[in-house]
């Protein structure tokens, strides 16, 4: 795992969550992270062997749980964008994950 270059949230900094009408309006507070999968530059996730992929699924398991220490965070997503046309600015295979308040 590695801080995303370029972040859609901050994990510094507190909440400021302010009631706005029936929203409530806060700082950009949360986790952006990127997560690799893989140490050899040109392979796939499709690709990596059955222990790779599990170990890859840990990965993920083990950053959502150690977020969840975090009690301004209370959702987490992780998805994968592959290639230039979804927006992905690595070439290295890779996920990303964004945890929320």
């Amino acid at each position: 795992m590695v801080p995303n270059k370029f972040p859609v949230l901050e994990i510094e900094g507190e909440l400021d969550r302010q009631g706005e009408g029936m929203f409530d309006r806060m700082n950009g507070i949360g986790a952006h992270e990127v997560i690799i999968e893989t140490p050899e530059h040109k392979a796939s996730l499709a690709n990596l062997s059955e222990k790779q992929v599990e170990d890859v699924l840990w990965a993920f398991k083990n950053r959502v749980l150690d977020l969840r220490q975090d009690r301004r965070l209370r959702y987490t997503v992780l998805f994968k964008n592959h290639g230039e046309a979804a927006g992905a600015s690595l070439e290295h295979t890779h996920s990303q994950l964004i945890a929320l308040p």
